[in-house]
């Protein structure tokens, strides 16, 4: 298989990043030592986290953290456990989260929605109840209901079930091919139109085995 032979203009915030061949190698050489796991990285794949990593500052170290997690039962990841699509076009593929300090802030919108955060407010306010609204107090009100939006966000890692983007890949013979990085709210067939692009440019035999899914 022929790896890294594109070289992309990237558009991002208005700024264009080019990734060459060679940033490419290097970049999956640094960050996957296991050549066997590289094998089964797409480009698109790599590009994806290379873009991420250089525009937004994600840490690629998180995505290999539960591509280890993925490849072997030892390691623990801290996000929810893999999961086949069931509906179409993505059905029979998988996807993983992956977390990083970028979705705190979405973490913890899940677990506000759920009705949690106002019965810490509501805890808060009670304790609080009768007592002058000096600074002092007032802090102390602040600093009960922080304290208890981030229980929320620990009790959540601790059920390993923070909630970050995806890492999209199939699963064939018992290993996983990794696809391309994607948002949830990405257009479902526009997910697979990319995994299907991935495989005839990296694991031509992997197309006829996707499609059949369908």
């Amino acid at each position: 298989m022929t790896r890294f032979t594109n070289t992309y203009q990237i558009d991002r915030n208005n700024e264009v990043l080019t990734v060459t061949p060679k940033d490419l190698k290097a970049f999956s050489v640094f960050f996957i030592r296991d050549e066997n796991i590289r094998a089964r990285c797409s480009e698109r794949f790599l590009l994806d986290l290379y873009v991420y990593a250089n525009t937004v500052g994600l840490n690629p170290s998180m995505i290999f953290e539960e591509l280890r997690a993925l490849e072997c039962t030892v390691t623990k990841s801290r996000t929810k456990q893999e999961t086949k699509f069931s509906k179409l076009p993505l059905k029979g593929l998988w996807h993983k989260h992956f977390f990083s300090f970028h979705f705190i802030a979405k973490n913890m919108q899940i677990a506000n929605n759920r009705g949690n955060i106002e019965s810490i407010i509501k805890n808060a306010f009670e304790k609080y109840e009768g007592l002058d609204s000096t600074v002092e107090n007032c802090k102390a009100l602040a600093r009960d209901i922080s304290l208890g939006n981030h229980e929320l966000f620990e009790k959540r890692s601790e059920r390993n079930q923070l909630t970050g983007e995806w890492i999209v890949f199939a699963k064939v013979n018992s290993e996983n091919y990794y696809m391309c990085i994607e948002f949830h709210e990405t257009n479902d067939q526009i997910i697979y139109d990319k995994v299907i692009k991935s495989c005839k440019e990296n694991f031509e035999n992997l197309v006829p085995i996707i499609e059949s899914y369908t």
